[in-house]
């Protein structure tokens, strides 16, 4: 958890309640956005880091101020004198937007390499393209989410793994190019069954939940046995 804690003088908090602020404000995840709007991100974070260093060189004083500090009451101020430099929130500013924009780097390249692992084997065209959900004999509630059980020929490894890199595909887009493949959700987990002849779609959120329970039943290619 983040938190300031306050001085004896307000003042005394300065550029580092700022920083300080900025830095509690942000918490980039890779699932919430695309990779490219990750990468997007970190060029527009970067853009105004350099931006706020240049204010902060037009800002900056030829001259300490020794008016800043009052020598009548030192102990009212904790940090040291270019704490209040104006200059100062440009380069913390600076310094956050740099962080932001290298942890929205890390994230994009988490999804890509996340994809990359997930879909080993499969070529691009594959990880693009809905796997069929089929052919399946049954489909009955869990807890989370639904088990999709597969005719006994299924190689239902094979479609687990297909799923799952149509998953991560949809993930690293943010879920912008999967529209015809309602079934790929935000929090879908995808996992083989213990006795191997059944897929479990669940989540731990309730809408998803809802949502794999009514989407599974529509996309799925049900045979009669």
């Amino acid at each position: 958890m983040c938190k300031l804690t306050a001085g004896r003088n307000i003042f005394a908090m300065g550029a580092f309640a700022v920083a300080s602020v900025l830095s509690c404000a942000h918490e980039v995840k890779p699932d919430s956005m695309s990779a490219e709007a990750h990468e997007q991100q970190a060029r527009t974070d970067t853009a105004q880091a350099h931006a706020e260093v240049e204010r902060a060189m037009r800002d900056a004083p030829a001259s300490p101020n020794p008016s800043v500090m009052p020598s009548n009451n030192p102990e009212g101020y904790l940090y040291p004198l270019d704490t209040y430099d104006p200059a100062s929130d440009h380069l913390a500013r600076a310094r956050q937007l740099e962080e932001h924009a290298r942890e929205h780097r890390a994230a994009a390249a988490k999804l890509e390499a996340f994809t990359a692992n997930e879909c080993h084997g499969f070529p691009p065209e594959t990880r693009a393209a809905c796997p069929m959900l089929g052919p399946v004999k049954q489909i009955y509630d869990i807890n989370g989410g639904v088990r999709v059980v597969f005719t006994p020929k299924t190689r239902v490894q094979a479609v687990a793994a297909h799923m799952r890199c149509h998953l991560a595909y949809a993930q690293q887009y943010g879920f912008e190019m999967v529209e015809d493949c309602p079934l790929y959700l935000k929090g879908l987990q995808i996992q083989v069954s213990p006795d191997g002849k059944a897929i479990e779609l669940i989540s731990h959120e309730p809408k998803t939940i809802d949502a794999i329970r009514s989407r599974t039943r529509e996309e799925a290619i049900l045979v009669r046995q």
